[in-house]
C-alpha cells in the first residue's frame, strides 16, 4: 500500500513538473507570435489612448511630470498584458497551431500582413463608417415613410 502510495505521488509530481514545462513552453511561444506580427505597436497604441482618455480632463500642466510614469507603465502593462492572454490563445490553438503562425508571420507575406494590417483596419473602419451611415439613413427614411401611411 506505502508502494503503491509512492508511485501515485511522484506519478503525481511529475505530471505537474511536465504541466508547468508545457505551460512555459506554451507562453515562450506566444511570445515568439507576437514578436512575429509585431503586436506590440498595437498594445503600445492602445495603451496610449487608454493614458489619453484618463488624462483628457487633467490640468495640462500636470502631464510632463506623468511623462515617464506614462513611460514607465506602458513598459510593465504591457508585459503584464503577453501573460493575461495566453490561457485565451491556449483554449482555441494547440503548440502546432501556433508555431505554425509563427511561421507564417516570419515569412514575407506574414510580414507584409503585420505592416498593412493596421492600415486596412483604419481604412475599413471609415469604410464601415460611412456604409453604416447609408444603410441607417435608408433605414430611417423607411420608417419615415411608414408613419406618414
Amino acid at each position: 500500500m506505502k508502494k503503491m502510495l509512492t508511485i501515485i505521488i511522484v506519478l503525481i509530481i511529475s505530471s505537474q513538473a511536465r504541466t508547468q514545462d508545457d505551460d512555459a513552453k506554451y507562453a515562450k511561444a506566444i511570445e515568439k507570435l507576437h514578436k512575429a506580427q509585431n503586436t506590440e505597436k498595437t498594445f503600445e497604441v492602445a495603451f496610449d489612448q487608454m493614458f489619453d482618455m484618463f488624462t483628457k480632463d487633467v490640468d495640462k500642466s500636470l502631464l510632463p511630470s506623468l511623462s515617464n510614469f506614462k513611460k514607465e507603465m506602458k513598459v510593465k502593462a504591457i508585459a503584464d498584458l503577453l501573460p493575461m492572454l495566453v490561457p485565451v490563445y491556449r483554449k482555441y490553438w494547440s503548440l502546432e497551431d501556433v508555431e505554425q503562425l509563427t511561421a507564417f508571420f516570419e515569412s514575407p507575406l506574414g510580414k507584409k500582413l503585420s505592416e498593412t494590417q493596421p492600415l486596412i483596419m483604419g481604412e475599413s473602419m471609415t469604410v464601415g463608417q460611412e456604409w453604416g451611415r447609408k444603410v441607417g439613413m435608408e433605414i430611417y427614411q423607411k420608417i419615415q415613410e411608414q408613419k406618414k401611411d
